[in-house]
């Protein structure tokens, strides 16, 4: 009768860890910021100095994501809290494009500091960093994981 007791506990331990696995895998990925830093570093060799001025240019971007993000959150929470219970729909529809225009004014900033991290590289990187933009929306979607392994 031990031996089956002992059976079943493994057999639910097993269970157990099965769906948290499980579950762990069906989470979207997270932005890992300092391990995408870490492969941008790698990837395009940069220097103590370029590494340097990287880092600067990260610490101005992530305050300017946190600024944005604020606003949408701020815009976000007026338009479900008051327009939705208002039924309010020209006030949704002017918060809406509102958020429309955070939301590119977000892009237009990603595009720009990726471009800044471009003027950083050397001529001798800039292949490095041609390669590597393909890969950049893969790395900063939290939808999708990154490509590995070499390309076709």
């Amino acid at each position: 009768m031990t031996k089956i007791k002992l059976l079943v506990a493994a057999v639910c331990l097993l269970v157990a860890v099965n769906l948290f696995m499980m579950w762990q895998l069906a989470k979207p990925p997270r932005f890992n910021g300092p391990e995408n830093q870490k492969i941008i570093i790698e990837k395009l060799g940069l220097d103590a100095n370029q590494v340097a001025q990287y880092d600067q240019l990260v610490g101005a971007h992530k305050r300017n994501i946190r600024m944005y993000d604020d606003s949408m959150k701020a815009l976000k929470k007026e338009l479900y809290t008051k327009s939705l219970i208002a039924s309010d729909t020209v006030s949704a529809e002017a918060i809406i494009q509102q958020i429309t225009e955070v939301q590119q004014s977000i892009e237009w900033l990603h595009y720009r500091h990726f471009e800044a991290i471009r003027a950083l590289c050397r001529p001798d990187q800039l292949s490095a960093f041609d390669a590597l933009a393909i890969d950049l929306a893969s790395m900063f979607n939290p939808r999708q994981p990154m490509p590995k392994g070499p390309r076709p």
